[in-house]
């Protein structure tokens, strides 16, 4: 990427690669240099926004397959077109000829997005279950947020307390607990533990055989934190990073929520929905 910088500028090179970073298909190296180019490039940014909605529209269609005798009937019209002498016709193979056809029913059904994009890899684990937003990420975490990050590594390193009671979790906070729903994840175990000093409940997820946490705290705690206010006020979520690890955070009615795993700051931001 360093060679197409130099090349053509960076905005010329993040277009070449806007698209592989909206289908997670970019490199690890390819994806850092994405989100450090959107955090401080408001024209990247919204072309990003761009190609999002139209994925997103795009998702939602219907595929449309060209039936069996549909291609049986081309084949055979191949099969008896007769060939001059001046102009003769190289006849494809079957698979050939299914491989165009099926290009031209998925272009027809989807605008031009490719059948195999959407086939390759199962719905469950495609990272972009929500929109790709691209956030900017404190360099300097405050305590809090350091905190959190550090109570995911002890996490990380032990076993997880059995079961989910979120009914008791619940009952003994004073604020609210929503459970983060997508078939991308699930709640494998929740209970209440303490960040820096103050009461949080912790939810464990799986989230494509990687463990993804969220730490739900009071509305008073979430908001002590001044970088935290000052992120929200400015973009509506918080996030900073510490070696591989990465948190966002955002606001809840009476609390706010943490999320903290091995992934970028926008694939966390996806995990949400």
């Amino acid at each position: 990427m360093k060679e197409r910088d130099s090349a053509a500028g960076p905005h010329s090179a993040l277009a070449e690669l806007l698209a592989a970073y909206v289908d997670d298909e970019a490199t690890p190296e390819d994806r850092l240099r994405v989100e450090a180019h959107l955090s401080d490039c408001p024209t990247c940014r919204a072309e990003l926004r761009a190609q999002n909605v139209i994925r997103s529209r795009l998702m939602k269609e219907s595929f449309a397959y060209a039936s069996s005798e549909l291609a049986g009937r081309v084949l055979a019209q191949i099969a008896a077109a007769p060939a001059s002498a001046e102009d003769p016709i190289v006849r494809p193979s079957r698979r050939q000829v299914l491989i165009t056809w099926g290009g031209w029913a998925a272009a027809a059904a989807l605008g031009g997005v490719s059948v195999w994009d959407r086939l390759k890899k199962p719905a469950a684990m495609d990272m972009t279950m929500g929109p790709k937003v691209p956030v900017a990420l404190d360099q300097a975490p405050g305590i809090f947020p350091a905190a959190i990050l550090d109570s995911f590594r002890e996490i990380n390193e032990a076993e997880l307390p059995a079961g989910v009671d979120l009914n008791r979790l619940r009952h003994e906070l004073h604020f609210s607990v929503a459970v983060l729903e997508a078939p991308h994840k699930r709640l494998i175990s929740a209970w209440i533990t303490s960040v820096h000093g103050e009461p949080a409940a912790a939810l464990a997820y799986r989230c494509h055989d990687r463990l993804v946490m969220q730490y739900v705290v009071s509305e008073k705690q979430f908001f002590r934190q001044a970088k935290v206010r000052a992120a929200i006020a400015s973009q509506g979520m918080y996030a900073t990073a510490a070696g591989p690890l990465t948190t966002i955070a955002w606001p809840g009615t009476d609390n706010g929520s943490f999320l903290v795993g091995e992934f970028s700051a926008s694939d966390l931001v996806a995990m949400r929905t």
